[in-house]
């Protein structure tokens, strides 16, 4: 039975749950039963939500949970866009609910599972050819397609939003959490309905521009807006960069609405012309220019004629990267270390190599789960009356704080997606496919996300002081001695900053010892715990660093050991510019160096807060 009302709109104890910079989430061990689903590991936590894999009845599954507090209309929102779509480029919905059954604290939603890589990471490891990316785009154009059928917009579609199936290279929606479907009730109060700014199309810039200061002006997205969104994503996919930058100044915004973008044919040369005129229709400025919809889309991606120039790799592969000469004397390796850093020449993709790191122990099994009906073959009937109960539930119990206007947060397993030349495991060790959930919560900040420059080619400095690969081995073989023990991994050992950073840091007027606030991901700047894996990673600064601006991107390695070590020696401008630093990470609480772990960790995925110190040091300890 349905709890009272008024129970649900009485603070409910944080019965399996904690907070992070305030926020309430669903702190749940591996074994916890939610309404049958039975939780594995954790995928990732958002500013007002968390996800994890979950199991039942043989299938795995995405389980949010998103705390009743706050959760306003958006819950029935998300359930009802899920339950009007079926098909294979759009996430599955599978089940909702309330948790615990007495006095309920959670609502959960239960979701297909996409086993693979996010568009961005996948884009970035494979290079993909044209003729790839035209298949992509077409399973992209019927997934939209069954969305706008049904009379539904996705809003928010990125890179980020877009999952490549393991199994079968399929392209697949995600994140449907600000949709909107027709006659749906207004949950936000701003000009803008949620959406992250860089996908935002002219014509609704143009709307903001005009009417932004009156009180009741509301800007309502059309088929449109989700044309120019995928515009971006293509745009992205062929040339490595945005058509514009963020549309953070009235400049920026300016050129979104009145200029036209750099043709991917003519910003990289092996774009085949009649693949970056399709692209520059779906950017048009007039909302018409852009086609009759989604169908059409798909129809004129079939259309394309190809021949065996489409098959060659958009961008030159890791190995096909030229390499920068060295420097003739120091002066002039000084002055390039200034400008660019360790420079990695022009943009290019491909899988990168890394060294072996310690074999991952393999997830405990959980325990089985309590007999349960079998409820495959009576999922949609069962779920809508479940869920039709549950959103009203939920969606009584946080009424009376609609969510504000935000993008979406999603929970990745992986490492970002836009890090820096994305790694993966070398041949001789396993890694199983990544599994990304679909949304785990909304921000309370629109997200911005960084838009890379590519710099020109840079010559080759010196390499940088390799990490010693001994210790790995040392803590593998220690492991292996203390198989009864819980396993505790060394920390990294010492090593010196890249050559030149110390230099430049006083040039940049970053002092040794200096501590400012950064992000290990944009979408999770609110101080939510995040998902991350040992290896190549990027953050970027919450605040100036010397003369560098807010938002100036850095780069380096997560280390995994009793702590969460990160080491940083390359920060780049929104410019394009680099320069070698020495930074490493620490979270400010006692620890001298490095970044607590969570509960919620796995062997394979370190669970840290999102939010860190950047401290400049003269060497790595």
């Amino acid at each position: 039975m349905s709890p009272r009302p008024e129970r649900c709109r009485r603070r409910l104890p944080d019965t399996e749950g904690g907070r992070v910079n305030g926020q309430h989430f669903a702190d749940l061990l591996p074994g916890t039963d939610v309404g049958g689903f039975i939780v594995e590991a954790l995928l990732g936590r958002g500013g007002s939500g968390v996800v994890y894999r979950a199991r039942r009845g043989g299938e795995s599954f995405a389980l949010k949970l998103q705390s009743r507090m706050g959760l306003g209309g958006w819950a029935a929102r998300e359930v009802a866009i899920l339950m009007r779509l079926e098909h294979p480029n759009v996430v599955g919905f599978r089940h909702c609910g309330l948790h615990p059954e007495q006095r309920p604290t959670w609502f959960y939603l239960a979701m297909e599972l996409v086993e693979g890589r996010t568009l961005h990471h996948w884009v970035r490891e494979e290079n993909p050819s044209a003729r790839r990316v035209v298949a992509l785009m077409r399973d992209l154009s019927r997934g939209l397609e069954a969305m706008h059928v049904r009379q539904t917009l996705h809003r928010d579609i990125k890179e980020s939003n877009i999952q490549v199936r393991e199994s079968n290279g399929q392209a697949v929606l995600l994140d449907v959490g600000v949709g909107h479907y027709e006659g749906a009730p207004r949950l936000t109060q701003g000009v803008l309905p949620p959406g992250t700014p860089q996908y935002r199309s002219p014509e609704s810039l143009a709307y903001l521009r005009e009417h932004g200061w009156q009180e009741d002006a509301h800007y309502e997205a059309s088929r449109a807006d989700d044309l120019y969104a995928l515009g971006v994503v293509l745009y992205w996919m062929l040339t490595d960069r945005r058509p514009f930058e963020s549309p953070d100044t009235a400049t920026e915004i300016d050129a979104v609405i009145h200029e036209s973008p750099m043709p991917p044919q003519v910003c990289n040369a092996r774009v085949p012309e009649a693949l970056g005129q399709l692209c520059l229709r779906l950017l048009a400025k007039a909302p018409e220019a852009r086609g009759e919809g989604a169908r059409a889309l798909g129809e004129a991606l079939a259309a394309l004629v190809m021949d065996a120039a489409w098959d060659v790799p958009l961008l030159p592969d890791v190995a096909e990267a030229p390499l920068a000469s060295v420097p003739s004397d120091e002066a002039e390796e000084h002055d390039a270390w200034m400008v660019h850093g360790e420079a990695l020449g022009p943009p290019h993709r491909g899988r990168v190599l890394v060294p072996p790191v310690m074999p991952m122990q393999a997830l405990a099994p959980v325990p089985p789960p309590r007999s349960v009906r079998r409820w495959r073959d009576g999922w949609k009937k069962w779920g809508l009356l479940a869920c039709g109960a549950a959103v009203l539930v939920a969606a009584w119990g946080g009424f009376a704080r609609s969510r504000p206007e935000s993008a979406p947060e999603v929970a990745s397993a992986e490492a970002s997606p836009e890090a820096a030349r994305a790694a993966v495991a070398p041949p001789w060790v396993a890694v199983p496919p990544v599994a990304v959930a679909s949304q785990v919560a909304h921000s309370w900040k629109e997200e911005t996300p960084v838009t890379k420059t590519s710099p020109a080619p840079a010559r080759r400095i010196r390499s940088r002081a390799a990490v010693s690969r001994a210790l790995l081995a040392a803590a593998t073989c220690s492991t292996l001695a203390c198989p009864a023990g819980p396993q505790v991994r060394p920390s990294p050992p010492p090593e010196e900053c890249p050559a030149g950073a110390v230099e430049a840091m006083r040039t940049l007027g970053i002092n040794v010892g200096k501590r400012i606030d950064a992000a290990l991901n944009s979408r999770f700047e609110d101080g939510g715990a995040i998902s991350v894996r040992e290896g190549p990673w990027r953050l970027e600064t919450l605040e100036k660093m010397g003369s560098l601006p807010n938002g100036t991107v850095v780069f380096g390695r997560l280390i995994r050991g009793e702590y969460l070590y990160g080491r940083f020696t390359e920060v780049r401008t929104k410019k394009g510019e680099r320069y070698p630093v020495c930074l490493e990470i620490l979270d400010g609480g006692g620890v001298e160096h490095g970044m607590p772990i969570l509960n919620g960790s796995t062997e394979d995925m370190a669970v840290v807060k999102s939010t860190v110190y950047l401290r400049a040091v003269d060497h790595f300890e």
